[in-house]
């Protein structure tokens, strides 16, 4: 058996087809090597897994600062209103009360 690594295009086909041997009326695809098919394996597989690290890690970062910077900014946007209004208007609330309250107490003493 011969042991090179062979990327040719027969090789290939059989490998996308998951045989060894394909065969043909003229027999295009002979005894594809079994070497030659583990090596095709681990050359995509590493090819495959240090693209897909390389890209990802670009993607993921340009893609989650500008999502996160919009998104964060929309969302604290929002909640921060809302969260402030709400708060606020209970703030105010309470002390009027507590204000008028008082006020009241105050002019109930003094009569």
């Amino acid at each position: 058996m011969d042991m090179k690594f062979d990327l040719s295009r027969q090789n290939l086909i059989c490998l996308v087809r998951g045989q060894r041997r394909f065969l043909q009326a003229n027999d295009t695809c002979s005894k594809v090597n079994t070497y030659s098919l583990i090596y095709i394996y681990l050359y995509l597989s590493i090819y495959l897994s240090i693209y897909l690290s390389i890209y990802l890690s670009i993607y993921l970062s340009i893609y989650l600062s500008i999502y996160l910077s919009i998104y964060l900014s929309i969302y604290l946007s929002i909640y921060l209103s809302i969260y402030l209004s709400i708060y606020l208007s209970i703030y105010i609330y309470i002390y009027i009360y507590i204000y008028i309250y008082i006020y009241i107490y105050i002019i109930y003493m003094l009569q």
